[in-house]
């Protein structure tokens, strides 16, 4: 994974725009900061944990409503521009490439009510198994995905809550 440092100048920070609403200290010493983006916040929550030494970002999670991600038959577009984002900008450069079909894939994915004209159309995205199973865990037919890198884990999971809200999980996690 990369340093805050890094993530504060990337896309993920400054087009959502996000700003920072607390920060605690776990019982380990890491610094646990919760960011909100300038819009949609009532659907979007965002959790990072960093090591303070050196600024190293540990773990990053993004927290979505499933009303504002949709399903099968409405993706929001929004949500996957968040969602795509978030799991490139928190990647080394050498993680990024490996991550591409991943990220084009949820950047791609379309309802089969949605009704979206490219500008640039899709080239080159290889579905295999794996992502396969990362954009059924975002559509939420299947509970949830794991895909392990070099440095780093990128983990989506849905989960229904006490209120029965459910909600979509990205974790991108150092190993």
């Amino acid at each position: 994974m990369i340093t805050l440092s890094e993530l504060r100048t990337r896309d993920l920070f400054t087009f959502f725009n996000l700003a920072e609403g607390e920060r605690s200290q776990t019982e380990q010493g890491l610094v646990k900061i919760w960011l909100k983006p300038g819009g949609f916040q009532q659907y979007i929550d965002i959790e990072l944990l960093v090591r303070p030494e050196d600024d190293m970002l540990l773990e990053a999670h993004l927290i979505l409503d499933r009303t504002f991600v949709g399903g099968r038959e409405n993706i929001n577009p929004f949500a996957k521009d968040i969602a795509k984002s978030f799991i490139h900008d928190l990647l080394t450069t050498e993680e990024q490439q490996v991550a591409s079909q991943l990220v084009n894939a949820i950047w791609y994915l379309e309802g089969t009510k949605n009704h979206v004209v490219h500008i640039r159309p899709p080239s080159n995205i290889v579905i295999d198994s794996n992502i396969r199973s990362c954009l059924d865990t975002y559509i939420g037919e299947r509970q949830s995905h794991m895909i392990v890198l070099s440095e780093s884990q990128i983990h989506l999971m849905n989960e229904t809550v006490h209120d029965g809200r459910r909600l979509l999980h990205i974790l991108v996690k150092s190993v």
